[in-house]
């Protein structure tokens, strides 16, 4: 030994160390438990938010509805005054013919017997020269 160096014994391998069962099983439990709430929060919230775009796309689908049943109801009354309005044009224009009838037949009379109208215009305000073809014109119209 005196001359021969001594060798430094050499380090023991180690076997790794077990770890016990029970931390990491907590700390796996843990982190499920985590992951399955805040799952549940994202699968909350997105529901939210389908609910919320459902509402307001059944809100818009009511209002949209709504405003096509008002439209249209506006048009259908829109269309009656139309209709209406058609109506008493043609009943206008007929009026308008029996009046130029009325009043031709007036021309026709006092220019075959106007010194008689104008004769009674003073004494009969009935017979005078608007007047006769007020009384004319109303018996064409109802005539027509």
């Amino acid at each position: 030994m005196s001359g021969t160096k001594r060798e430094a014994p050499k380090a023991e391998k180690r076997a790794p160390k077990k770890r016990s069962g029970t931390g990491r099983f907590i700390f796996l439990q843990l982190v499920n438990v985590f992951t399955f709430v805040a799952a549940g929060a994202v699968v909350v919230i997105l529901h939210e938010k389908y609910q919320r775009s459902e509402s307001r796309a059944r809100a818009a689908e009511v209002a949209h509805y709504e405003l096509k049943r008002m439209t249209d109801t506006f048009n259908y009354r829109l269309n009656e005054l139309r209709e209406e309005m058609f109506h008493l044009y043609g009943e206008q224009s007929n009026l308008a013919r029996a009046l130029n009838e009325s009043e031709r037949e007036r021309l026709i009379l006092r220019s075959l017997c106007g010194r008689v109208f104008e004769r009674r215009r003073y004494r009969n305000p009935v017979w005078s020269g608007g007047r006769i073809s007020h009384l004319v014109r109303f018996s064409v119209l109802q005539v027509v």
